[in-house]
């Protein structure tokens, strides 16, 4: 059972292993690849992602609890892919690339300093209001997550393409995006961590080894700094202060996977570029065979870790497609045929983007619940509640809302600021222009997300359902590359040779203090002291949780109690989700909502009145013991599933109390003989 009070010493293990299940396999590949320097350290962890994931995928065929040497057997097939390209690429002559434009390398102390600093602050922010690693998260969808991993370690259906089995009993092939979990599951496993404690194992590594260094290669293929060294240590060190990403998305929902794939993110930015860059002949640090091979272990990745997030790498990546195909125009115009070639060339482009919004207006459009809609996308985070310049002081003033009841956080006024500058140099800049637009385009969609109602922002912003908290987590990918090239522009303002050395030094300290302005306050503490309040399974608050302290210590009990492989029953909204983390029991409802079985839904409509056919349920679930708190509310929404036959005033007829701890009661179902 797990030790809910667990000091953060406990997190070592599963933090090692992660590091290295991110860090080994992809690595391997990537050298393989003969990748080196800052693109090897940002790929890998974005190969291994993909790895684990298709590796689960193939255990469908080889059979459950088959993903490590499912795992080794990929590796070494796609690392040999990886070998075989390298080798056919490496007799080619590699294209001529000027000293200031050569691929940043990790043997700068000064770079592994501020990455190794912004790591450990985000490591530390994103926990420091939470007493334990051992405890779960408790928001709707955190809890969800936690159950499935502890639902595919149990079952070893490790396949993306089964992860709906979980609270779709009956699914067939239904993909639902799981690498998430598996790389948790491997954590914990191998270490012998709860699944909890493996998950926050696994934020660390998320923030430290995935986003990190891709962001900072990001900005280093978009910006190409001259001053190298001090751009990409002012994007280390600003990857880390951003509440938007990675706090925003530990704190809100909690959205584990979508929090992976805007990790993920970056790097597939900055091979767009590189590509775009191929295509045009202009020299650069990869040869297309690596950008073909590395752009479709990003895909995977992507498409595994959340695939909803591609619609805002296009918010990215459409502005500078664009803005690519008007330079190429531009460049072309005096060669009528050139320029005919590049007109023509953009139309499928062109109507395949007019095709997916038409498809996209009528699909959201059409009453295909019975709902005009009006009445969609109105509930929860999808619902605006502030006004428009709100709207505008928390995009502008890098002061999102925090959950759960949405106040407004402390503006970070230094961060904002530079952030600002830098846009308005973007803006200024020929090259980033689209940088600029994109960082428009983001913040443009949260206003329409957070201050308005209508059926427009529904349309602009349905992709992502309405969830201010999804779009603005993707400000940081297009921030962090303008405050790179803000360090750059300052670095090069110098005449005299004592300004030359003394000016970097100036950007390199001010970069620096903006990082611990950041990090010390207002807005992330404030932001993490709001996270810990999400973890904090003992309580005694019992409105707005989905545990208190009496779930908590009676499940604790019910461990020693309940014959093992026996499920615990119980309405998912008075605690009973939080058995499997919290004392090991597996739950009968994994999660708040769900499409169950006909023995689930008979067993949560009838087991106040039990029939022959509700018992025969109960013992085909091996579900005898019933866990009632007729004081949790839980959290509850206006229309969420109900579970009428597990009601606390209607179940005590059934069975006998045989535990109790203040309001929570567990009860043996006697009823059925």
């Amino acid at each position: 059972m797990p030790d809910l009070d667990a000091s953060w010493w406990t997190v070592v293990p599963p933090l090692v292993v992660a590091a290295l299940s991110i860090a080994v396999p992809g690595g391997l590949v990537v050298w393989a690849l003969r990748l080196r320097g800052l693109a090897a350290v940002a790929l890998a962890p974005i190969a291994s992602v993909a790895l684990w994931g298709g590796a689960g995928v193939v255990t469908q065929v080889t059979g459950p609890f088959t993903l490590p040497w499912t795992m080794l057997g990929l590796t070494a097939v796609v690392g040999l892919v990886a070998w075989l390209v390298s080798r056919r690429r490496s007799a080619a002559p590699r294209p001529a690339e000027s000293a200031a434009r050569r691929p940043a390398r990790l043997s700068g102390p000064w770079l592994a300093v501020a990455m190794a600093m912004s790591a450990i602050a985000m490591a530390v922010l994103s926990y420091q209001g939470v007493a334990s690693p051992a405890l779960p998260n408790q928001t709707y969808d955190g809890i969800f997550h936690v159950n499935l991993a502890l639902w595919i370690q149990s079952t070893g259906q490790e396949s993306a393409f089964q992860a709906y089995h979980m609270t779709d009993p009956l699914a067939g092939n239904a993909f639902y995006p799981n690498a998430w979990h598996l790389l948790a599951v491997v954590a914990a496993s191998l270490s012998g961590s709860p699944i909890p404690t493996a998950f926050a194992a696994l934020w660390i590594v998320l923030c430290g080894a995935i986003w990190l260094p891709g962001v900072v290669w990001a900005a280093d293929v978009i910006v190409r700094p001259a001053h190298r060294t001090l751009a990409l240590v002012t994007a280390a060190l600003a990857g880390g202060a951003f509440p938007a990403f990675p706090y925003l998305l530990l704190n809100w929902g909690t959205l584990y996977p979508t929090a992976l794939a805007m990790a993920v993110m970056p790097a597939g930015l900055a091979l767009l570029v590189l590509a775009v860059r191929a295509l045009r002949r202009q020299p650069g640090p990869l040869p297309w065979p690596a950008i073909i091979v590395a752009g479709l272990g990003w895909l995977l990745a992507l498409a595994l870790s959340h695939p909803r997030t591609l619609f805002t790498f296009l918010v990215l990546a459409v502005p500078y497609l664009v803005w690519q195909w008007f330079a190429i125009i531009r460049g072309n115009w005096r060669n009528a045929r050139r320029a005919r070639a590049a007109i023509w060339a953009a139309i499928p482009a062109l109507l395949f983007v007019a095709g997916i919004a038409t498809a996209s207006v009528v699909i959201l459009r059409m009453y295909a619940d019975g709902r005009p809609l009006a009445d969609r996308l109105g509930g929860g985070p999808a619902t605006a509640h502030f006004t428009l310049w709100e709207g505008l002081w928390q995009a502008l003033g890098m002061a999102p809302p925090s959950s759960p009841d949405e106040a407004m956080l402390l503006p970070s006024i230094v961060l904002a600021l530079a952030v600002l500058a830098s846009a308005v140099l973007a803006a200024a800049t020929t090259e980033l222009r689209w940088l600029f637009l994109a960082w428009g385009a983001i913040w443009v969609l949260y206003l329409l997300a957070a201050t308005s109602n209508d059926d427009v922002a529904k349309l602009l912003t349905g992709v992502w359902y309405k969830d201010k908290y999804r779009i603005l987590s993707a400000l940081p990918i297009a921030a962090v590359p303008m405050l790179a090239a803000g360090a750059e522009w300052l670095s090069g303002r110098s005449g005299s040779a004592n300004a030359r050395r003394a000016i970097p030094a100036i950007v390199g300290i001010a970069a620096a203090a903006l990082a611990l302005l950041s990090w010390l306050g207002p807005t992330l503490p404030q932001l993490a002291a709001k996270t810990g309040t999400e973890y904090a399974a003992g309580g005694a608050d019992k409105n707005g949780r989905t545990i208190d302290a009496d779930d908590v210590a009676l499940l604790e009990r019910a461990a020693a109690i309940i014959p093992k492989g026996e499920r615990l029953l119980g309405d998912p909204w008075q605690g009973e989700i939080a058995s499997w983390a919290v004392a090991g029991i597996e739950p009968v409802f994994p999660h708040f909502t769900g499409n169950w079985d006909p023995d689930r839904r008979l067993v949560a409509a009838s087991l106040e009145s039990p029939t022959p056919e509700v018992c025969a349920a109960l013992d085909r679930l091996e579900a005898h013991y019933l866990l009632v708190d007729d004081e949790q509310t839980g959290r509850r929404a206006a229309g969420a599933q109900d579970f009428p036959g597990l009601a606390a005033d209607g179940t005590t007829a059934i069975g006998s109390v045989i535990a109790s701890h203040g309001s929570a009661r567990l009860i043996r179902i006697a009823a059925c003989g």
